[in-house]
């Protein structure tokens, strides 16, 4: 009798290989920051404006009006030598401090009264300062004009013109006073024989020679939109407190508005 040995089949597992994970991918570029465009801006900017507006509008807030006419002009009593000038405001008009507050000064009309008090002075003393020009302007008079000049003639040579009459109603400027811009000669002659017609020609003197002398400085003094060196401001202030008549021009406008501290600090609502 032969045995029977049972063999069990055992099927084969399957071979598992070891695969390593893939590598990690490189860091990414570091992120350039991009400049805002303009509209970007704006556009950020009127965002904020309206968020400020909102904080501020439910805030009580005092009326627009509540620092009116606290500018004031000035008397001649109420000035002295401790104006400190500051600088300018819209290259027109200098801003200065002195013991009572702020001060604003009209370069312009400040000027025209320094000149003005020179010319006077100068037409007093018979002295008077030329300066020829290269070539003579000349120019031709109205009828009207041409009756006014001869009067005013000899008045405006007292100043510093040198006039010649030509033939008919033509005029030649030959030199003009000393500070007056040649440009601004035949403007100014234009101006006084229109002012001063026929029927003037009878007015006194003093009056005659005050509107020539006003005409003369306004037309030689620093214009507005001006620039001004600390110096030239230091020294036209310096030069319109020595003047007859400081606070106003020959014309009568004011020259200094004064904001005094007291009225700053109450505009402020701190007093």
């Amino acid at each position: 009798m032969t045995a029977t040995v049972a063999v069990s089949s055992v099927a084969p597992q399957p071979r598992i290989e070891f695969v390593p994970p893939p590598p990690p991918p490189p860091p990414a570029p570091p992120r350039v920051p991009v400049e805002p465009t303009g509209e970007e801006i704006a556009r950020d900017i009127e965002v904020m404006i309206q968020s400020v507006t909102k904080t501020v509008t439910s805030v009580p807030l005092p009326p627009l009006n509540s620092a009116e006419k606290l500018a004031r002009e000035v008397t001649p009593e109420s000035l002295n030598a401790n104006i400190r000038p500051l600088g300018q405001l819209e290259e027109s008009f200098i801003i200065a401090t002195d013991d009572e507050g702020l001060l604003l000064i009209d370069q312009h009309v400040a000027h025209e009264r320094v000149l003005f008090d020179k010319y006077r002075a100068l037409e007093a003393e018979r002295r008077s300062e030329s300066q020829q020009l290269l070539v003579p302007e000349t120019f031709d008079l109205t009828p009207a004009q041409a009756a006014v000049f001869d009067d005013l003639a000899p008045e405006l040579e007292k100043y510093g013109f040198e006039l010649m009459r030509l033939s008919g109603r033509t005029v030649a400027i030959k030199a003009v006073p000393a500070d007056l811009p040649g440009s601004e000669a035949r403007n100014m002659l234009f101006e006084l024989l229109e002012t001063v017609d026929a029927e003037k020609k009878g007015s006194a003197r003093e009056t005659l020679r005050d509107e020539i002398a006003a005409s003369l400085a306004c037309h030689a003094a620093i214009k507005v939109n001006m620039p001004l060196a600390p110096e030239k401001m230091r020294w036209l202030i310096d030069r319109l407190l020595q003047t007859s008549s400081p606070t106003t021009c020959p014309h009568g406008r004011p020259v200094i508005l004064r904001l005094r501290t007291h009225d700053i600090l109450k505009g402020f609502h701190r007093i």
